[in-house]
């Protein structure tokens, strides 16, 4: 094959055609389906434009080279619109659009459509700018850690630091009709952006398929219900802590909590009203506890917190803060309990090494003397030298 610029051309008008179809079949319902979408089209207006410069020559240069500088702009300002999208963010049409109105506008001026430097050197730049902007805008969602984001920031910067490049070279006569389309520049421009093309489809489809496998994790350790941890991420996550907690030698201790009378609420109000309640309640406890502490859902109506840092005596206040706010909690609704008691057992980590599910074990016997006792009250592990005493 020859890497003349007509080949080329047509090369990057397939590729990019093919890659932008791909990317519109490939996605799923979720929140990266409108990015690929964008992603997709940009890549298909971009290979037509391409293709319209095949045929230069062949028709009249209105419709090869100002059509296809506009189509070019167009799939630019949709992949604008394609990162925002990702992050979230909505793109006004205007911004789209604005590339290629300034490019088909500069067009009507018969001198500037006549200048080919100061076609390539206002093409260069809108396209430039295009470019930078994507890049900032996935930056801007950084903090949703995707392994794909920085090469392809990378790739969107390096594209656009090739277009700017050839603004000057072009306005200072480097890039003359003969040299660009006869020498090695066009082919060397035409390889970049192929290569970016290709780089970018496989980047932009990596990221929604991270997103994606990243959002079935956060489902499976989230609590649908209540948004706290369930059960087995609050475990893992747990055991992690304390494992750092006993290279510090710091204490920790476990919070076992259980809202009272829970089976009576479903079966006098339903289970609706006793949704609203577990909501209420975890909505409660998180306000008390810090930030840094783990909440999570053990099963049904019971909870446990982790508390890193915290003694015994800090453990058993933070317990009883979280019983006084409960019996605060006004529902404000005939269909739920006018009144909500919790019981809770704490345990507290008493030698290097402790594992997670022996304080939950711990805990959960002081919380049954809690209940025992007659509810809505702390109760905390009993150490073995005590019951011994």
């Amino acid at each position: 094959m020859s890497f003349d610029p007509p080949t080329m051309l047509a090369l990057t008008a397939v590729v990019a055609i093919t890659a932008g179809a791909l990317i519109i079949i490939s996605r799923t319902p979720g929140r990266s389906s409108l990015c690929l979408v964008l992603w997709g089209a940009s890549d298909i207006v971009g290979g037509l434009g391409a293709a319209l410069l095949i045929v230069r020559g062949f028709i009249a240069d209105f419709a090869t080279v100002a059509i296809a500088g506009a189509l070019l702009t167009l799939a630019y300002g949709l992949s604008l619109a394609a990162t925002r999208a990702f992050v979230g963010k909505q793109t006004p049409i205007a911004w789209i659009g604005a590339g290629a109105a300034l490019w088909l506008g500069a067009g009507a001026v018969p001198s500037f459509f006549a200048s080919q430097p100061s076609r390539i050197a206002l093409l260069s730049a809108v396209l430039a700018a295009y470019s930078f902007l994507c890049a900032g805008a996935l930056w801007s969602g950084r903090a949703e850690r995707l392994a794909s984001r920085a090469p392809a920031i990378a790739f969107l910067l390096i594209h656009g630091a090739a277009c700017a490049c050839r603004v000057p070279v072009a306005l200072l006569g480097g890039l003359d009709s003969a040299r660009l389309v006869g020498g090695p520049w066009f082919t060397v421009l035409l390889m970049e952006a192929l290569v970016n093309v290709i780089a970018m489809a496989i980047l932009i489809v990596s990221m929604a398929k991270e997103r994606a496998e990243l959002e079935q994790r956060l489902a499976a350790s989230v609590d649908e219900l209540t948004g706290v941890a369930t059960r087995r991420a609050f475990l893992a996550e747990g055991e992690s802590r304390l494992g750092a907690v006993a290279k510090n030698l710091g204490p920790a201790s476990v919070l076992l909590l259980d809202l009272d009378h829970f089976k009576s609420v479903n079966d006098s109000f339903g289970h609706e009203a006793g949704d609203r309640v577990l909501q209420a309640f975890a909505a409660c406890v998180r306000r008390v506890l810090r930030p840094s502490d783990l909440f999570g859902r053990i099963g049904g109506e019971e909870f446990a917190a982790l508390l890193v840092g915290a003694s015994a005596e800090t453990a058993f206040a933070v317990a009883e803060r979280v019983r006084r706010a409960v019996e605060a909690i006004d529902l404000g609704e005939r269909l739920t309990p006018a009144k909500l008691s919790v019981s809770v057992g704490v345990a507290t980590a008493a030698r290097e090494g402790q594992r997670l599910a022996e304080m939950l074990s711990q805990a959960d016997r002081a919380l049954y003397r809690a209940k025992s006792a007659g509810r809505n009250r702390v109760e905390r592990s009993i150490a073995p030298t005590e019951l011994a005493a």
